[in-house]
């Protein structure tokens, strides 16, 4: 089975040494292991429109990874910030759109996790899209 993680290693292995085989490296340790995790944007900052594609799915897909726990899994803030920061990439003007269509979806499908993470990532979606900064203006 072709997983975002088996793209990103066959695109590591294909081109060593380039920055965005460096900064999805660095993604895929700081998804599995947040001890070692590395800054978004430093990851990040040299991938094209591909590579920030493929660097949504593997965040999307680590956000349903199954971890060793027995309670309910709760994503971790610094995952939803990921996750809205590459739908703004991704999907511009309509990110706000974009994600609130995706937790309606699953609220339809009867995945109700699923649908609550996607409402965290919406409304972390439109702080970052907000460029009215708080409070009166001076």
């Amino acid at each position: 089975m072709r997983t975002p993680y088996r793209e990103a290693v066959e695109l590591i292995d294909r081109h060593p040494g380039t920055g965005s085989s460096t900064g999805l490296a660095k993604l895929i340790l700081s998804l599995w292991n947040e001890e070692c995790a590395y800054s978004f944007r430093e990851c990040v900052r040299s991938f094209d429109e591909e590579r920030s594609a493929l660097a949504g799915r593997m965040i999307v897909l680590n956000l349903y990874r199954q971890r060793q726990c027995s309670f309910a899994v709760v994503i971790p803030e610094i995952d939803i910030w990921r996750a809205a920061q590459l739908i703004l990439k991704r999907y511009g003007e309509r990110a706000f759109e974009e994600s609130a269509a995706r937790a309606d979806q699953l609220a339809l499908a009867g995945d109700h996790d699923g649908a609550d993470t996607w409402r965290r990532i919406t409304a972390a979606v439109e702080q970052l899209a907000n460029t009215v900064p708080p409070g009166p203006p001076h």
